[in-house]
C-alpha cells in the first residue's frame, strides 16, 4: 500500500496538537497540587512524545522503502541455464501446436510460392542398428604383455528415437523456439525417408544418418544456392539440442551450408566468442571462401597469397586491418563435425582464440572437403 507524505504530515500535526493540549493541562495540573492527576499527566505526555517519534520513524523509513532502487537477487549458477526473461505473459513452454507438413513435394511447392525457406525435421521413431556404440574391449593379460580383446560383439543401437522425444517435448514446446518456426514451412519427415526417391530431392549425406534438421533455401530466388541445402542441424550421437543451440541454428545469417555451418559452431562454443557476431561480410566470407577451396585443393593448411587476397579485400572495403585464421579437421567427418573441430583447435590456440574470441567489423568463415577426406576451415577478418 502507497503511503503518501502528506499521510505523514497529518498524524504529526495531530500529535502536535494533542502534545500541546497535554502539557497545558500538566500545566494546570501542577498549579493546582493534585498529585495522581500530575502523575496521569505525566504519563500522557510520554506516551505523546512516543507516538510522534515512531510515526516520524514509520515515515521515513516507508518513504526510504518506496524510493529505494531494488537490487535483483542473483540466481543460483547451477540454475542459469534454466532462468529465462520470460515475461508472464509469455511462459517459457506452449501448449501451441505446430502445423508440419509431411509431403516433400508439396512442401517444396509452399515454399517456392511464399517465398519460404523449408525447414525439414527428419523424426527417429526407432533406433537404428546403423548408428551403433563401438564394440567394447578389455584388456587382458597374457603372459607379460596386456592384450586387447572384444569384451562384446553386440553393438548397442545409439539411442536417437528417445532424443526424438526428448527434443519434442522440451525445445519445441519452448515459445521462443516456436517464435522463429513461425518463419519457415515445415516439414516433417521419418528418418527412413532419406533413403527412398523423393524426387528433386537434394543430398542429405552430411545428416550422417542421424535425425535433425535440414534447412533448405528457398527465400532468396537469386542466390546461387537456391533450392539447396543450406544448414544442418543433427543430433550427433543422440545428443539432444539445447534452446539456445536450436535458436542460433534458426537464426544463422544467409549463406551457403558451409559458411553456416562454420558459423553455427562458432557461436554454440561455450566459451562464447564474439568473432561470428553480427552479419557477415560478403568481401571477407569471399576471402574465406578462396582460402578454404586453395588448402582443399592443395591438401595443406597454410596462409597462402594472403598478401593478394587482403590487399583485394581492402580494396574493396576502403581500407582496414586484415587477419585470418586457418585450421584441419581430422578425416572422414561431416562437415558438422568437422566445424565443431576447428573451433575447437582454434579455442586451444592461443593466437588463433586471440581473434576468434572479439567481434569484427568485417568478417567471414568457410570449410571444404579436400585431399585425404579432411575439412580446411578459414576465417577472414577486417577491422
Amino acid at each position: 500500500m502507497q503511503h503518501s507524505h502528506r499521510q505523514d504530515v497529518e498524524v504529526i500535526n495531530r500529535c502536535n496538537a494533542l502534545l500541546c493540549t497535554d502539557y497545558n493541562r500538566f500545566n494546570d495540573f501542577s498549579k493546582s497540587g493534585k498529585k495522581g492527576e500530575i502523575q496521569s499527566g505525566v504519563l500522557v505526555f510520554l506516551t505523546v512524545l512516543i507516538l510522534i517519534s515512531s510515526a516520524t520513524a514509520v515515515s521515513a523509513a516507508q518513504r526510504y522503502m518506496v524510493r529505494r532502487p531494488v537490487t535483483p537477487a542473483v540466481p543460483d549458477i547451477s540454475q542459469a541455464t534454466a532462468l529465462k526473461a520470460v515475461s508472464e505473459e509469455e511462459p517459457q513452454n506452449s501448449q501451441c501446436t505446430i502445423h508440419w507438413e509431411t509431403d516433400y513435394e508439396a512442401a517444396v511447392r509452399s515454399a517456392k510460392d511464399s517465398r519460404c525457406n523449408l525447414l525439414i525435421y527428419f523424426e527417429a521413431l526407432s533406433d537404428s542398428p546403423e548408428l551403433a556404440e563401438p564394440a567394447k574391449e578389455s584388456y587382458v593379460q597374457k603372459g607379460s604383455r596386456h592384450v586387447a580383446e572384444v569384451q562384446s560383439n553386440e553393438r548397442v543401437p545409439l539411442p536417437i528415437a528417445s532424443a526424438c522425444r526428448e527434443f519434442n517435448q522440451t525445445v519445441l514446446k519452448d515459445w521462443t523456439v516456436q517464435s522463429e518456426l513461425g518463419k519457415y514451412v515445415l516439414l516433417k519427415l521419418p528418418m527412413d525417408v532419406k533413403k527412398r526417391n523423393t524426387g528433386d530431392s537434394p543430398d542429405f549425406a552430411e545428416m550422417a544418418r542421424y535425425p535433425g534438421f535440414v534447412l533448405m533455401e528457398f527465400e532468396n530466388s537469386d542466390v546461387p544456392y537456391f533450392g539447396q541445402t543450406v544448414a544442418i542441424l543433427p543430433f550427433w550421437r543422440a545428443v539432444v539440442p539445447t534452446v539456445e543451440e536450436t535458436l542460433t541454428f534458426l537464426t544463422l545469417p544467409a549463406g551457403t551450408l558451409t559458411q553456416r555451418t562454420m558459423i553455427y559452431a562458432v557461436r554454440i562454443h561455450p566459451h562464447n566468442p564474439l568473432g561470428a557476431d553480427g552479419t557477415p561480410d560478403s568481401v571477407a566470407a569471399s576471402a574465406a571462401t578462396e582460402q578454404a577451396e586453395y588448402q582443399a585443393d592443395k591438401g595443406v593448411m597454410g596462409h597462402q597469397n594472403y598478401g593478394t587476397r587482403s590487399n583485394r579485400a581492402l580494396d574493396a572495403l576502403g581500407g582496414g586491418s586484415p587477419s585470418e585464421i586457418c585450421a584441419q579437421s581430422w578425416s572422414s567427418e561431416s562437415v558438422f563435425e568437422a566445424a565443431i573441430g576447428c573451433m575447437r583447435a582454434w579455442r586451444n590456440s592461443s593466437a588463433h582464440w586471440n581473434f576468434v574470441r572479439r567481434q569484427h567489423t568485417h568478417f567471414g568463415f568457410d570449410i571444404r572437403r579436400g585431399k585425404g577426406d579432411a575439412w580446411y576451415a578459414t576465417g577472414f577478418f577486417v577491422d
